[in-house]
């Protein structure tokens, strides 16, 4: 069957000399693989269709396994990203994330989130800590695994009553300062801010973080998110070895 998506394109792979195996994200939330064949070998098509990051309109025919690409028409090449090594290490987490979760079903929103972090990358009004921390807790929402930041695991009463909660980590679970164990307060983070990062868009966010937070609770609420994705992963995250240099805390 013949179809027509705008796709972003997640990874890519060669087969064989010539060909090339790329994961891509539908505007439906789909995630497939797509064989574009010759790609390497060809003088008429560029291989940047199937470079990372890359936002392509893709006409390809429908497999149970890999599709099969027809053409494809380069919409977004995001070069200004790539020509910034630490924006692209940046971009390349974020893509890694998004096939995490685009693994576990279609979600349409998935595309618009990953659409919205590149552009945001590209911008000034931006800091690497919030933005991780933000797609972090946005991909750990889609993979249904946040758990409920807005009520105490143990006595129930409402979380945002509170300035701080305690996350029993890693099962992200939040319990209300009365019932969490004091030897833990090293572990008592923003509960509300999670929740936010949840539900509402970067922008108000970030703003809102930046004021009300210090430099060093955003870094360790951030290592601590990237902590329980690499947990749910099974294995460290390629692309995020330049970003985190320790180990994860979880054995």
């Amino acid at each position: 069957m013949l179809k027509t998506d705008t796709i972003l394109v997640l990874a890519r792979s060669r087969q064989g000399e010539a060909d090339g195996i790329a994961r891509v994200l539908a505007e439906s939330g789909e995630s497939f693989e797509v064989r574009v064949h010759g790609i390497f070998a060809s003088r008429n098509r560029s291989s940047l269709i199937i470079e990372p990051a890359a936002k392509v309109r893709l006409v390809y025919y429908e497999r149970d396994k890999i599709s099969s690409a027809k053409e494809g028409q380069l919409l977004e090449r995001y070069e200004d990203i790539k020509a910034n090594y630490r924006l692209w290490q940046l971009a390349a987490y974020y893509l890694e994330l998004t096939a995490l979760a685009a693994r576990q079903g279609p979600a349409p929103e998935l595309f618009v989130l990953l659409e919205g972090v590149l552009q945001t990358l590209r911008g000034s009004e931006w800091a690497a800590g919030s933005l991780n921390t933000f797609y972090q807790i946005r991909i750990l929402h889609l993979l249904g695994i946040l758990g409920a930041t807005d009520a105490c695991n143990q006595c129930g009463c409402e979380l945002r009553a509170y300035d701080t909660a305690l996350w029993n980590f890693p099962e992200m679970h939040f319990n209300c300062p009365d019932c969490a164990d004091v030897t833990h307060r090293r572990d008592a983070l923003a509960a509300a801010w999670i929740h936010k990062a949840a539900t509402r868009r970067y922008g108000r966010f970030h703003a809102g973080l930046m004021a009300a937070t210090a430099e060093d609770d955003r870094k360790y609420l951030d290592e601590r998110l990237h902590d329980v994705l690499t947990y749910f992963h099974g294995r460290p995250f390629i692309s995020a070895r330049g970003l985190y240099a320790e180990k994860s805390t979880l054995h």
